[in-house]
């Protein structure tokens, strides 16, 4: 197995601020009005302020020597606006080398100086600005601030400072790995095209790995298992991180690695719009990793030859791929490639000379997809490779696989390519379309079922005279299986089976007329693949199967089966318990004879109460008694009742398409689902109910995600009453789910229960707090140590401290504010700044998140 490690994004409180202007009571006469720096604007300076309000720009204008500027400066020690210096020819920034804080509205920049070779801020401690800018300084060697420690976002319209650094075409600058180590801890945006200065190597920065490391300079290639005691204590690597060859079967062997960071080489980066022959000598033909967004358009007007000797040393691309409306026959030019980053969709679209991809190294793809589509003479992708598919978009764990033969009737994939589509958990499956390639028979690939069979190429048709043991070993069915007729009582002679892929118009899997089947299980099905919305069918079998739910729930959940991917007996749930009028399912004293009877537990419906329900709260109770699951869909909107506790018995509940709804009820006082446990749906939507006081939703301990592709469950929480209020306790059970999408949660906290472990205020023994904690420099810090939620705002001011280390086990900081519903709306199309999260692993490990795996 060979992993790349390319680069590190770091995790942090994406809303959390601790920051709190200091710019409030400027003093006037500390304050400075003046434009451009100038002689003429000197004398407005207040040079006897340690603490200034104003802007300090220096531009090409500016007629003063940096000799009188370190005099106007000395006492500086706290800047409350911007510094820009662009156009200047001086030397260092050094006339600011007394700063320790600066706090500015928009990036601190140094542009375009073209003597300057460091910055030489060695005082500053703390930036709290949307970002700082240093680029196109020729002669820049360093930057020179040795003791910045602290990154800060400013407002939660900018909740990360955005580091943007970049050389000149000298390629002169270079950043410590203190400073990159910075960069990495802070809640930043980086944009680092600059390289790395040589380090002072020790017993624990290392340029190789050895026993003791605990930072490698330089990229670490693991070969071996020995290599893997190595690395066991290395917590940074600057440079990338390569495995290879070994036996591993996890990652604990880097149970202590913080950050990988690798620089971009500027001369590895393309920066122009589309490759062509005016383009190409700009292309860093040399660099095996290379930067660039590479489009290939019909405006092309370079050969296949050219294009493979151009790329002939490119393995990695960061950037993007498209290959659009060419006459070229294959992108063969790509076959050295053996991973993409990408934020689109690599794409190969509209090319219609093209007969093959062939890009036969590629192994890994990071981003939304891969898109073939709309290449008429395509006969082949020839991407035998391909084994890893990472992510990028937030939230959303699925990679796109869109493969398509329209237009193309010669247009085949492998047997080959399916299983390695298959066997990638995270690989969309519902757009493949084409059909198999002639395989070449051996011993393991067959036609039909034999002896030693491990993969089958067609339809697999088990009857009464079919020889089960021939199916003993075989893993992959690229067709359909059927079972028709038998006597079966279970599906154990497939206790290999992992994959049943058809390409052909069929379900994945039809089982029926096998009346002694009573158990539906596979002992190893992992996926299916099929055109058909129903892609397992099972009909005219044994009555339990459609009598009991519990088989029909059970291979849905096994094989991960949305919707109706399963049906029995023409239903996705068993038939008498399943809720049949006409859409929307509404209840109604006209509709209720058709609910299920008492005798159902989990029902089937899009249960929707509306202003034509005419029942009693009273009756609903009755109907809903004995319902503990419902696998459907849940709205109540526009009625009069006060509560939902005739659902007071519900215990989970399954919706794929819509959220669960409770809109628009205007007497409604609270849910009241007391025994809810779980919700697998897109959303819970609790919204314009003008009366209500609180959820009540005390045993809600599971969130599962049903959209595709998403990792979250979007909890929408507000009301136009200003008497609504979530209790700590339901905060809490939110925050702790990892699935819950808590950034649209609305109103006050209930006055809780005050005890020696929740508290209002800080003090020995407090595990919770509810209310804002504002440390200062005479806070008691030692009263922080056992807490672990804050109920409120955390605002950390005016310290001396150097760490978050007296917050060790603080998990949750979650303020509410509250906002009535026609505010709502607007709050709800922007990230919420009113939940965070905060733990040791947000403060202190931030995480590798792009990992490219080839």
């Amino acid at each position: 197995m060979l992993l790349y490690f390319l680069f590190v994004s770091h995790t942090f409180a994406e809303n959390f601020t601790i920051f709190q202007s200091d710019g409030v009571n400027c003093d006037p006469k500390c304050e400075f009005k003046g434009s451009s720096l100038t002689s003429k604007t000197l004398p407005l300076f207040p040079t006897t302020c340690s603490r200034v309000c104003g802007d300090l720009e220096f531009f090409e204008n500016c007629d003063l020597t940096e000799q009188q500027l370190t005099t106007a400066f000395i006492n500086l020690k706290r800047l409350i606006g911007g510094v820009k210096m662009i156009d200047t020819n001086f030397t260092s920034a050094k006339f600011l080398g007394g700063v320790e804080y600066i706090e500015c509205g928009y990036n601190m920049q140094f542009i375009g100086n073209n003597q300057v070779l460091e910055l030489s801020l060695t005082n500053l401690t703390t930036l709290a600005c949307t970002g700082i800018t240093v680029s196109e300084n020729d002669k820049m060697k360093h930057l020179n601030i040795p003791n910045l420690k602290n990154l800060i976002p400013i407002t939660p319209s900018h909740p990360e400072v955005e580091v943007y650094l970049t050389s000149s075409s000298s390629n002169n600058l270079c950043i410590t790995t203190e400073e990159m180590k910075l960069f990495l801890t802070a809640p930043t945006v980086d944009k680092i095209s600059v390289k790395y200065c040589d380090p002072v190597i020790n017993g624990k920065m290392c340029k190789e790995l050895a026993m003791g490391c605990v930072e490698i300079f330089g990229d670490v290639e693991i070969k071996s298992d020995y290599q893997l005691t190595l690395i066991k204590d290395v917590e940074v690597i600057y440079g990338s991180l390569t495995v290879d060859g070994t036996n591993v079967t996890d990652l604990r062997f880097l149970e202590k690695l913080e950050y990988v960071a690798t620089l971009d080489n500027p001369k590895c980066t393309f920066e122009d719009s589309s490759l062509t022959r005016a383009t190409l000598p700009n292309f860093p033909t040399s660099c095996s990793t290379v930067c660039a967004e590479i489009t290939i358009k019909k405006d092309c007007d370079l050969t296949e030859q050219e294009l493979t000797t151009a790329f002939l040393n490119m393995k990695v691309l960061i950037g993007g791929f498209l290959m659009r409306e060419t006459n070229l026959t294959s992108a063969k030019f790509l076959a050295g490639l053996e991973s993409i980053e990408c934020l689109n969709n690599m794409q190969f679209i509209y090319n219609d000379q093209l007969l093959e991809l062939g890009l036969t190294n590629l192994s890994n793809i990071t981003g939304p997809g891969i898109s073939v589509t709309q290449n008429k003479k395509l006969r082949r992708l020839n991407m035998p490779n391909l084994k890893y598919l990472v992510s990028t978009e937030s939230n959303i764990a699925t990679v796109n696989v869109h493969i398509s033969n329209e237009g193309s009737p010669d247009f085949c994939l492998t047997t080959d390519e399916m299983k390695m589509i298959m066997s990638i958990d995270n690989a969309s499956l519902d757009s493949i379309f084409g059909k198999y390639c002639d395989p070449v028979m051996n011993g393991r690939l067959c036609k039909e079922a034999g002896a030693g069979c491990v993969e089958i190429i067609g339809d697999v048709e088990v009857t009464p005279s079919f020889k089960l043991q021939t199916m003993k070993d075989v893993e992959i069915i690229y067709g359909s299986l059927i079972i028709n007729g038998t006597n079966l009582t279970d599906l154990s002679f497939l206790p290999n089976l992992k994959y049943v892929a058809t390409l052909d118009h069929n379900q994945a899997i039809l089982i029926e007329n096998n009346f002694n089947l009573t158990n539906i299980t596979f002992p190893q099905l992992k996926r299916i693949r099929s055109k058909y919305l129903n892609s397992i069918v099972l009909k005219s079998n044994n009555r339990i199967l459609s009598n009991d739910s519990s088989y029909c729930y059970g291979l849905r959940k096994e094989l991960n089966l949305r919707d109706f991917g399963i049906t029995i007996d023409g239903s996705s749930c068993e038939s008498k318990c399943t809720f049949n009028v006409p859409l929307p399912n509404s209840i109604s004293s006209k509709t209720i004879a058709n609910f299920p009877p008492p005798s159902c537990s989990t029902v089937c419906a899009d249960i929707v109460i509306d202003e034509g329900c005419d029942l009693t709260e009273q009756q609903l109770t009755m109907i809903f008694q004995n319902m503990k699951k419902l696998i459907g869909g849940f709205t109540m909107v526009s009625t009069s009742f006060t509560s939902v506790k005739f659902l007071a018995g519900l215990e989970s509940i399954e919706c794929y398409d819509t959220d669960m709804m409770f809109l628009l009820n205007k007497q409604l006082l609270e849910l009241g689902l007391t025994n809810l446990n779980t919700v697998a749906c897109p959303g819970i939507h609790v919204a314009t109910n003008t009366q209500m006081k609180k959820l009540n939703l005390p045993n809600l301990k599971t969130l599962i995600p049903t959209e595709p592709n998403s990792t979250q469950v979007d909890i929408y929480l507000s009301s136009d009453s200003p008497n609504f209020c979530i209790t700590i306790e339901e905060m809490k059970m939110f925050m702790s789910m990892d699935t819950a999408d808590v950034n649209h949660i609305f109103g006050k906290y209930c006055d809780p229960v005050m005890n020696g472990k929740t508290c209002e205020t800080p003090a020995a023994g407090c595990v919770e707090i509810i209310g804002d904690v504002e440390v200062t420099l005479s806070f008691e810090l030692e009263t922080m140590k056992d807490v672990e939620a804050i109920y409120g705002s955390l605002i950390i001011k005016g310290t001396t401290l150097t760490d978050f280390s007296f917050l060790p086990n603080l998990k949750y900081v979650a303020t509410l504010e509250q906002v009535l519903e026609k505010n709502a709306k607007a709050q709800a199309g922007k990230k919420s700044s009113r939940v965070a999260f905060l733990s040791d692993l947000v403060l202190y490990i931030p995480v590798v998140a792009i990992i490219l795996f080839t």
